[in-house]
């Protein structure tokens, strides 16, 4: 399953929606392709490796507000793209989470789910033999494909090495208190960029800029970040060379320490303006490069609806070997 951890420090939950997203859309356009040429309905099968998967991780809310939202979501745009998940190499609790989901999940949801202990269990079943071909899955998998012909994505050669500090500055905030950091600013109109990560519930962020006449204003209101939003950027503009206080907030919490970590980053607001126009230019001719894709995927997607209508015959049998 990779590392959780890392890519919630890493990628905002935006950013995750979106790759998720656009890995089901082509996946969607490569079943597509492969039904219309085929005549028989083809669908994507996913297959997670859990060794030394966590229960934490498993139950993380963050992780749990992104798959919520993408399931629902990959139900109503993609409603016949899945045939199974594979859940393989599984530890013995998640057949217990997976029990108490039996109950609570539609069947027809459940129905695409299954738990493997070993990959020998999963190519022991009846599903696999008559579903998946080793000759075209990797070794690690339990299948023949040799790792030089596998893509870079699949490999981990293209995984960025793990690092646990990468920046961050870690801190414990007991119950009723607060933890402030101050930083220095040389000159007027500086941006200051925050990126935080809370490891469980949340916490209240607000900063201060004081001028070098002891005049304190508001420069970012204080709001409460939680921890179910995983990575949480934003910015804010100091009008006044001098000190600028960040401080987040414990203090109304009875019971609970806060433990999360922080990044501050400061940069002249001329610059921050120029890095928000390219971004927002790149953002303008990618939202127009899209659209363009999704009106030729629409205008395929009638085209061959319209020729399915005029020809004979039916969409074939279900169940496209993956070959």
């Amino acid at each position: 399953m990779g590392d959780p951890d890392g890519l919630f420090e890493n990628i905002t939950l935006a950013e995750q929606l979106e790759v998720n997203y656009i890995f089901r859309e082509q996946s969607f356009q490569q079943a597509d392709t492969m039904t219309r040429r085929t005549g028989r309905l083809a669908k994507q099968i996913l297959l997670f490796d859990m060794t030394g998967l966590a229960m934490t991780q498993m139950m993380d809310n963050r992780m749990t507000k992104l798959h919520s939202e993408v399931s629902a979501n990959s139900a109503l745009w993609y409603p016949q793209l899945l045939d199974k998940m594979c859940m393989c190499n599984a530890p013995t609790w998640m057949s217990y989470v997976l029990g108490f989901f039996r109950k609570v999940l539609p069947r027809r949801n459940m129905d695409k789910l299954e738990l493997f202990a070993s990959m020998d269990e999963l190519w022991a079943s009846e599903w696999a033999q008559r579903s998946l071909n080793r000759a075209f899955l990797p070794a690690f998998m339990g299948g023949s494909l040799p790792e030089d012909r596998l893509p870079a994505e699949l490999t981990g050669r293209l995984l960025a090495p793990k690092n646990a500090d990468a920046g961050w500055r870690s801190v414990n905030v007991a119950r009723r208190d607060s933890f402030a950091v101050t930083l220095e600013l040389p000159l007027a109109n500086l941006t200051v960029k925050y990126e935080v990560v809370i490891a469980a519930y949340g916490i209240g962020l607000s900063a201060t800029n004081t001028s070098e006449n002891k005049a304190t204003r508001e420069v970012l209101a204080e709001h409460k970040l939680k921890a179910e939003d995983g990575l949480i950027t934003g910015t804010f503009v100091c009008p006044d060379a001098g000190g600028t206080t960040v401080k987040f907030d414990n203090t109304y919490s009875m019971l609970r320490s806060k433990q999360f970590k922080f990044k501050l980053y400061v940069h002249h607001v001329a610059e921050a303006n120029e890095v928000a126009s390219e971004m927002h230019s790149a953002d303008a001719v990618e939202s127009k490069e899209m659209d363009g894709v999704r009106h030729q995927l629409e205008s395929m997607r009638l085209a061959g609806d319209s020729k399915e209508r005029n020809e004979e015959g039916g969409a074939g049998e279900e169940g496209e070997r993956f070959d």
